[in-house]
């Protein structure tokens, strides 16, 4: 029974390992503080909160500096271990080549004949 138990639990333990991620913390959308912006102008923008550029950023108040680069988005987590796997066994994907259609009823080209 023991061995069952430790078999089952390796097998879920090997299938949850195929949803982590990999490949990820990318880096952050990031935005360059120009003259007049602030945190809350900014996260605006970004279609984000003050809160979340605080966060992303390490930032205690609201004091920014002209040619600071700011975060306005999450480091990209990567695609899940099953995502990555199947595209490495399919290979790269080919796009097809594309042949214009020919109507059924076209006559061949006329040939001239030579002189």
């Amino acid at each position: 029974m023991l061995k069952w138990t430790v078999a089952l639990v390796a097998l879920l333990a090997g299938a949850a390992l195929l949803f982590v991620p990999v490949g990820g913390d990318g880096p952050a959308p990031s935005v360059t503080v120009a003259r007049g912006d602030t945190l809350g102008r900014l996260a605006q923008r970004a279609g984000v909160s003050v809160d979340d550029l605080r966060r992303w950023n390490a930032l205690d108040g609201d004091l920014i500096q002209v040619g600071q680069d700011l975060a306005v988005g999450p480091t990209t987590p990567g695609e899940p271990a099953w995502r990555v796997l199947l595209a490495r066994i399919r290979g790269p994907a080919v796009e097809p080549e594309v042949v214009p259609e020919v109507a059924a009823d076209a006559a061949p080209p006329a040939r001239r004949r030579p002189r």
